[in-house]
């Protein structure tokens, strides 16, 4: 009777720990690449939180806007739920029941610090029912709560008697807001934005929360990425100045034992206190290898470029992920410690690992003539036949053994990761707010006391500056087409207007020919008046 080996249970004991590869202890860059749906997103969020309970300060600061960075606070516990699946289904091989790949472990869920632009109102109300702020009937009585004391009791100056919600005693803020103004033209808002970035990354720190930031919650895509290049411009000198590492006396403090506590003693929280992790989705949109992308796109990945070359010397880490190793700069991925690939097809993976590919086929053959195909497949599979769980880690050097890469087994990050039909909006009621539906989040012009928002008059500013270069474009080009130099044609008033339109350079109201030729005569009168006002 032929044997029947249980392979994951080898691979098991074989790899004591999963997450071998993550060292929080030290300044680390790690890049994922791989398949859509290839499990990028939560290698990312797993060597994060790893990271973050490591004693990390987590910048979570680019992802899809669809909220995804923001699952960090959410929790289905859907460990319990794929327990109960494995019970029911116990009759089940052991091996196919582990092989019943889980598509979120969530057990717990971790506070954030969201970082909005100012021109974005959320109702406290909304966080507050999803933060659980207020005790429900249930649990109050569960407590041994009086049901007629549920509410409390409370009475206004003019003697009106009014009831409250009780704040529930096991409360947590889950969700806070900072704001953070978009830098404007030539940075004017420089000190200010420091400030309060300074401000967030510090209350992350000392709060233990994971500093968000989602595309959502921008007016436009350009504001997002000039906030993203001032913010990875200025990171490295926030950290330098303000993240610095816990000496003997403050850990004593800390713990309140009013005494040193030496180095060798204290945990890894203390000692990584200092340590920024700096978490960025979607890499590729970034730090594209063409030179066809938008201003910009540019600036911001120049800034990663400056930074990812230091940020050993700041004591940061990154986590990256991309589809394609191509489609990454190579001034960019060359900077990386840690090089993971997850399930790839052959056509995205890179011709500069090649050696790679080739080591693991020669490695194969060699074990298929010592334990047979089926053992050997399993323990060095194709790079496009990886499993959900599975990766190769390739490392900077080889390792004490003389190994250049490694094949994990990883698990998911211990919060809801957001699965393709995950709405975030459902699941917490913060909702966007748009002309169709009231919403509990929206895009706002004026404070609270109806002044003009900073971001609001820069955006005022600005557009007053693109329609006066586009009027006098709009000038120079009507007026070279009715005064030519030379033997060109000479164009009529409605034939200038024509080109204009076929230019797109009609401005925003204009009807007809009428409305140039009142234009053109303003203009000619303020020329004519700024020369006279220059020649006295």
């Amino acid at each position: 009777m032929k044997q029947v080996i249980d392979y994951t249970k080898y691979l098991r004991k074989k790899q004591k720990n999963p997450n071998g590869f993550i060292d929080p202890s030290k300044s680390r860059t790690y890049m994922i690449f791989g398949n859509k749906g290839s499990g990028k997103s939560s290698t990312d969020e797993l060597i994060a939180q790893k990271n973050y309970e490591e004693g990390h300060t987590i910048m979570d600061i680019h992802s899809a806007s669809n909220y995804e960075s923001l699952f960090w606070a959410i929790c289905h516990d859907c460990k319990k739920q794929w327990n109960e699946w494995r019970e029911k289904n116990n009759k089940k091989p052991v091996q196919e029941r582990e092989e019943e790949q889980t598509h979120c472990n969530c057990s717990t869920r971790y506070p954030i610090l969201l970082v909005v632009p100012d021109y974005v109102e959320i109702d406290q109300s909304a966080l507050d029912i999803f933060n659980e702020k207020f005790i429900s009937k249930e649990k109050w009585i569960e407590k041994g709560g009086n049901p007629e004391q549920f509410r409390i009791q409370k009475r206004h100056e003019d003697g009106h008697i009014y009831t409250e919600p009780r704040i529930d005693p096991d409360y947590r803020e889950w969700i806070k807001v900072r704001k953070l103004h978009v830098p404007n033209k030539g940075f004017k808002n420089r000190e200010i934005f420091v400030e309060e970035l300074t401000h967030a990354m510090l209350t992350a720190q000392k709060e233990r929360r994971i500093f968000v930031i989602n595309t959502k919650f921008y007016k436009t895509v350009d504001h997002k990425l000039v906030t993203l290049e001032k913010m990875i411009r200025e990171i490295p000198e926030i950290v330098s100045s303000h993240f610095k590492p816990l000496t003997p006396e403050e850990v004593g403090e800390m713990r309140k034992i009013h005494r040193p506590v030496p180095f060798d003693q204290m945990t890894p929280q203390e000692s990584n206190y200092h340590r920024v992790t700096i978490l960025m989705r979607e890499f590729g949109s970034l730090v594209a290898q063409q030179l066809n992308e938008e201003r910009n796109q540019v600036i911001v990945k120049k800034a990663i470029f400056g930074i990812i070359k230091i940020i050993r010397q700041f004591r940061m880490s990154g986590i990256f992920d991309a589809q394609r190793y191509g489609d990454v700069y190579a001034g960019v991925r060359d900077q990386r410690d840690c090089l993971i690939f997850r399930r790839s097809n052959i056509d995205i993976f890179p011709k500069d690992y090649e050696w790679f590919r080739n080591e693991l086929k020669e490695t194969k053959e060699q074990k298929i003539n010592e334990i047979g195909f089926e053992y050997a497949n399993i323990l060095y599979p194709n790079i496009e036949d990886l499993k959900d769980n599975q990766m190769y880690v390739l490392y900077p050097e080889k390792t004490p053994s003389g190994k250049r890469y490694n094949l994990f087994n990883v698990g998911m990050p211990d919060f809801h990761h957001r699965q393709e039909d995950d709405d975030f909006e459902q699941l917490t009621g913060i909702k966007k707010e748009n002309a169709l539906a009231k919403g509990t989040w929206r895009f706002v012009s004026k404070d609270g006391e109806g002044k003009l928002l900073d971001s609001q008059r820069d955006i005022q500013n600005e557009d007053r500056k693109l329609q006066e270069v586009k009027l006098q474009q709009v000038y120079e080009t009507a007026y070279r087409l009715m005064h030519p130099i030379g033997t060109a044609k000479k164009m009529k008033a409605d034939e200038v207007y024509e080109h204009l339109k076929t230019v797109d350079l009609i401005p925003e109201g204009w009807k007809g020919t009428n409305n140039l030729r009142v234009f053109m005569t303003r203009m000619k009168g303020k020329i004519q008046k700024f020369g006279q006002q220059q020649t006295t």
